[in-house]
């Protein structure tokens, strides 16, 4: 499901810039078992508990996605603003795009 769109971001994005950090990698990992009955899920989910304000608070992440904890707060550490919320479109995509 993300190989079309990850191509299309190897073209925005270096390659180097994602070798530098290994988080990309790292998201492939933990998202590399999601199919697309998962990804389906994790929308269904979301469209359940959202609250219409295009973010998605620590209370809603935790119950999208079942990882141990230490993951969710790798994941929360890369996309939060501010360590209060992360954009609801960004979360959708990273889970599309590493599945």
């Amino acid at each position: 499901m993300g190989a079309g769109i990850a191509t299309s971001i190897s073209y925005v994005a270096s390659e180097e810039a994602w070798a530098k950090n290994d988080r990309g990698s790292k998201l492939r990992q933990l998202f590399g078992l999601y199919r697309s009955q998962d990804c389906w899920a994790v929308m269904r989910k979301f469209r359940q508990i959202d609250d219409g304000n295009g973010y998605v608070s620590w209370d809603e992440f935790e119950q999208l996605l079942c990882l141990p904890e230490f993951h969710l707060l790798f994941i929360w550490d890369l996309y939060s603003q501010q360590n209060e919320l992360i954009d609801s479109r960004e979360f959708l995509t990273m889970v599309c795009l590493f599945s």
